[in-house]
């Protein structure tokens, strides 16, 4: 089963509709703070171990067992996916508004970059952070349930791939020079999508192109 959908819909939504809180969910309401005092501080954004333990030993108690049915944890699990989605449609929605900015040169444009980066930051960051406690929710019902381990094995690759995303995504966009690489890679995407225009043998490698979006951008950055 595919709990985690990469074409997700990116609703537009105001500035407070980006940060609002997904209630009752996974994340503790430190990490939706943008705190980063539980984070490796040799690697960025990537929350330790001894946290980690932590929260899965909180919430123990709602992760289902060896002993329950393939019910609840497909259930379990749907809920964990609504969690996802409910932060990966504001991030893609924020990096939609940022390159939006980035692609105008208006003062009031340059005005709102600033703002825009560090909102896409955090929702980066929460996206993680979420990302990294699926993981270990996954591990944990892995070693302690026999059934349905192959939707759980599946489960946690997509997760541990969205992770990796995030975290080439994080160093990107919090360097200091966030602004001018993605600009940079945004002229790239264009001059490479007129390139391919210009060759029908490749006519299906623009449709291709064309279809991932302005996300494009941005995972092409990251991955170099």
């Amino acid at each position: 089963m595919d709990y985690i959908m990469d074409n997700l819909p990116v609703e537009c939504k105001t500035d407070t509709e980006l940060l609002a809180s997904y209630q009752n969910g996974l994340l503790p309401v430190e990490l939706t703070e943008n705190d980063d005092s539980h984070s490796d501080s040799k690697e960025k954004r990537v929350l330790t171990q001894a946290y980690l333990d932590t929260i899965i030993k909180n919430m123990k108690h709602m992760i289902p067992t060896q002993q329950e049915n393939s019910d609840a944890v497909q259930t379990f699990l749907q809920n964990i996916n609504e969690e996802y989605q409910f932060y990966s449609i504001r991030y893609h929605c924020a990096l939609n508004k940022l390159f939006g900015l980035l692609s105008d040169d208006s003062q009031t444009s340059m005005d709102n970059e600033k703002k825009a980066l560090q909102m896409t930051v955090i929702l980066n960051h929460r996206l993680n952070d979420l990302t990294q406690i699926i993981n270990e929710i996954t591990k944990y019902m892995l070693s302690s349930s026999t059934k349905m381990k192959k939707d759980i094995s599946d489960f946690n690759d997509t997760i541990q791939q969205q992770q990796q995303k995030l975290e080439n995504q994080n160093a990107l966009i919090s360097s200091t020079e966030a602004s001018a690489k993605i600009k940079k890679q945004m002229v790239k995407y264009t001059e490479e999508k007129t390139r391919r225009t210009d060759n029908l043998l490749k006519l299906y490698s623009v449709l291709n192109i064309v279809a991932l979006g302005l996300l494009v951008y941005i995972y092409k950055a990251a991955d170099e």
